[in-house]
């Protein structure tokens, strides 16, 4: 925030800030369709649609005014400081001249509430989003591998959210305007395939691709001029972009997100015991950036009704990604499971 100017604090001196609920209540059902079906060469698909809320939660900021009606902020035009360094020049803000306006909110819409402090609110919400997608799966006969399984399968989601940082109004101090989130489509599919090795060994392999259809990345600053280069502050802070959903921070700087982001999986799975008793799995997941998880898990059956399992889940890597950041939530679990006869 290197070009918020004081007459912008002084307009928001004394502001507060709250964190509101707002989420679907139980009655709202989510609505789904799926069609399946086998061809004669032996081709398995699927079609499905759904309207339901997207699990991802959405953030929806504003300022409000002491009895709790919305208000907005106004923009001043863009002014320039003065010159600070006099290193190699000379005169008013010839150097070190940075694009600044102040924000400010029309205190009259508050005059009869109990004061005129602006309160920052923070909304937790749901939206509800478009899935259409399929999947399918064939077997392939190979002579080294024997039967190998090719699966695919993809999604189309319309009007999901996703946050879009504004660095230049942030830099001018308007946090509504700097952090939004906003509808956009996305298509998502996963590539994969499957086969035995050691006889009853299953190894899986996957890549999977999240395309963002809508994704920003604009090299504009917050009046809607371009970002230039021949003032640093001002090109270092400046430009809209959609922010990474599970990674962005203050600590790395509000992280752009991939336009297309990318993971690879390696699944194992190999039964035990002189009957099959057990059974153990690991999964590797690879994500660009450096992020990456390993779980590995094992279930056995001691009795017909009794299973007793355990489980590993590390994540590890560069703590600007998905599975980066979780490095200190990798945890064991042991569990046991009891079957009505």
């Amino acid at each position: 925030m290197d070009r918020t100017s004081f007459a912008t604090f002084d307009a928001f001196v004394n502001a507060d800030s709250e964190y509101i609920l707002d989420m679907p209540k139980d009655t709202e059902a989510n609505i789904a369709f799926a069609y399946r079906n086998t061809t004669p060469n032996g081709l398995n698909y699927s079609l499905n649609y759904s309207y339901n809320y997207d699990p991802n939660p959405v953030i929806k900021m504003s300022w409000r005014d002491p009895n709790g009606n919305e208000i907005s902020t106004i923009t001043s035009d863009p002014f320039y400081t003065a010159d600070t360094d006099s290193i190699g020049d000379s005169g008013y803000g010839v150097a070190d001249a940075v694009k600044s306006a102040y924000l400010t909110f029309d205190t009259t819409a508050v005059s009869s509430a109990a004061g005129t402090n602006a309160t920052l609110r923070m909304t937790q919400t749901m939206e509800r989003a478009h899935n259409i997608g399929g999947s399918l799966d064939f077997a392939v006969d190979t002579e080294s591998l024997g039967p190998v399984v090719i699966r695919a399968e993809g999604v189309y989601q319309k009007d999901v959210y996703s946050p879009i940082v504004d660095r230049g109004k942030l830099a001018i101090g308007d946090l509504v305007g700097a952090l939004q989130m906003k509808k956009g489509d996305k298509f998502k599919y996963v590539l994969g395939a499957d086969f035995n090795v050691l006889t009853d060994m299953m190894i899986s392999g996957q890549f999977i691709q999240e395309r963002n259809l809508d994704f920003q990345d604009k090299n504009i600053d917050f009046d809607g001029t371009a970002c230039t280069a021949n003032n640093s502050l001002n090109a270092a802070n400046c430009g809209v972009y959609t922010a990474d959903f599970a990674a962005m921070h203050m600590s790395n700087g509000f992280k752009k997100a991939e336009e297309n982001k990318e993971f690879y999986s390696l699944f194992f799975s190999k039964p035990f015991g002189a009957s099959g008793e057990g059974r153990w799995n690991n999964i590797l997941m690879l994500e660009e950036g450096g992020g990456r998880w390993n779980r590995f898990d094992v279930e056995y059956s001691m009795t017909d009704s009794l299973i007793g399992s355990i489980e590993f889940n590390n994540y590890w890597g560069d703590k600007n990604t998905q599975f980066g950041q979780l490095e200190n939530a990798s945890n064991i679990q042991i569990g046991l499971k009891y079957l009505l006869q």
